[in-house]
């Protein structure tokens, strides 16, 4: 299904390229982070990205204080307790939504411990998570980020418990935030929010050391080398290198042979290895953190 759509937050134009039942932001694809924006009502968006499926009493906490709002639930993609994938995931699907979202992050192994629940405000959004460093990606490429401890309670669910503070917490804080309660009257502002070190790639004269950050749903390898990246080093046919294998960079999947390995820059930026009609991953036995480089050919 093709469309057209002004959306009537930003009144910006939106098409979607494609029209959905169920976006898996862990793939971070364009297009899918583009068909979202069938979502967008007259209200901002309360954006939750969870490993598993909402409870309804979630949503029920989301719906009453403030029943208005448009909700998407954006994945069950990503493994459970990989901070790490949640960080990467939100980082670079954020800015397809309208400046004002509220993005809900919970992946929180640390839930019931002295780990701080945060609200953020970065590029123009609004972030709810634990401070476990999941919004590393977010708050260390906007100077102007905001970060506040979420500690008047008298926005938290009565009788929270230790368990369940995507519910007793975090999804009450978002939606006082989309009726426009202020970041100031939830929390005391911080400095000190916890940080992963997000993997980035080396460069070295013409030669590139990256590593696969994620695998979708395909069994695509995806890296952390960036097209910028390859124009870094010279221009010209590139030879990437992963498990002692070489393969050169194809424009699109369709340009590979048939389940022989290639790689391409995707919908994101990022340089792709890949097996067309195949699962790189399975056929490979490839991991997050594999190391993948890149020379020019």
């Amino acid at each position: 299904v093709y469309a057209g759509i002004k959306c009537s937050v930003c009144s910006s134009s939106i098409v979607l390229t494609k029209a959905i039942c169920s976006w898996n932001l862990a793939n971070s694809r364009i297009d899918n982070a583009i068909a979202a924006g069938i979502a967008i009502r007259k209200n901002r968006i309360i954006l939750v990205a969870n490993p598993l499926s909402i409870p309804s009493d979630l949503l029920a906490n989301l719906r009453i204080a403030n029943p208005e709002a448009s909700i998407v639930d954006l994945t069950h993609g990503i493994p459970p307790q990989d901070i790490r994938s949640a960080a990467l995931a939100i980082a670079g699907s954020f800015r397809y939504f309208p400046r004002g979202t509220t993005h809900v992050v919970v992946v929180d192994p640390g839930v019931g411990t002295l780990r701080r629940a945060i609200a953020v405000s970065a590029h123009g959004h609004r972030f709810v998570a634990p401070d476990n460093g999941v919004l590393s990606g977010i708050i260390s490429t906007d100077p102007r980020a905001r970060a506040y401890h979420l500690n008047e309670k008298e926005y938290f669910l009565d009788g929270a418990g230790g368990t369940f503070d995507a519910r007793d917490v975090f999804a009450p804080v978002a939606a006082w935030l989309d009726r426009g309660k202020a970041l100031e009257d939830m929390g005391t502002l911080i400095t000190d929010t916890k940080s992963l070190e997000l993997p980035t790639p080396e460069i070295s004269g013409q030669n590139i050391t990256g590593q696969v950050i994620n695998i979708d749903s395909f069994g695509n390898a995806i890296t952390n080398v960036r097209a910028s990246d390859l124009k870094a080093i010279g221009e010209g046919s590139y030879k990437v290198r992963i498990r002692e294998l070489d393969t050169g960079v194809v424009s699109c999947y369709a340009d590979g042979e048939c389940n022989v390995l290639h790689s391409l820059i995707n919908s994101s930026g990022l340089l792709e290895i890949f097996l067309d009609r195949g699962s790189a991953a399975r056929t490979l036995g490839l991991e997050i953190g594999e190391q993948v480089t890149v020379t020019i050919a």
